[in-house]
């Protein structure tokens, strides 16, 4: 096994039994927290302090890409995909790139925390295709500098 050095686990909650919800909530769980984030995205390109906020705008073209597959997975499911809010809350201060980070970080790995029961859900013939989406979704939150003492979601 070839792992790089990520950052250290954190301190948690243990993992704990949950129900399930059918596959469309759960894909649904998700969608809403790529909603929130595209929108903290959105702010962090409008801020556009210095030319290395790249990492926003690139960031946000890949989770508009997660958010219409996700969109076009749910309405196949014969559900109704959840719509973003017009405007969502930011802990602290949100008027610089680097006041963004943090709370960046959280909704990075709020994904990853719903990608878990999502993945559970999933048809077995889909599921290591949703595992696969749930490992990059591991990178964007290590690249984030957060870290997890448990398999995220399983909770």
């Amino acid at each position: 096994l070839q792992a790089s050095p990520g950052p250290a686990p954190v301190p948690g909650p243990h993992p704990r039994p949950a129900t399930l919800p059918d596959h469309a909530r759960a894909c649904n769980g998700v969608l809403a927290h790529c909603h929130a984030l595209a929108q903290l995205l959105e702010i962090g390109v409008g801020v556009g302090e210095r030319a290395d906020d790249d990492d926003f705008e690139k960031r946000l073209g890949e989770v508009r890409a997660q958010v219409h597959r996700l969109e076009e997975d749910i309405t196949a499911q014969g559900a109704t995909p959840v719509a973003a809010r017009a405007g969502y809350r930011w802990p602290g201060r949100t008027g610089t790139l680097n006041e963004l980070r943090a709370p960046w970080g959280i909704l990075e790995e709020q994904i990853l925390t719903s990608m878990g029961p999502m993945v559970a859900t999933s048809p077995p013939d889909e599921r290591m295709e949703a595992l696969g989406h749930m490992d990059t979704q591991a990178l964007m939150v290590r690249a984030r500098g957060r870290g997890s003492t448990f398999f995220p979601g399983w909770a």
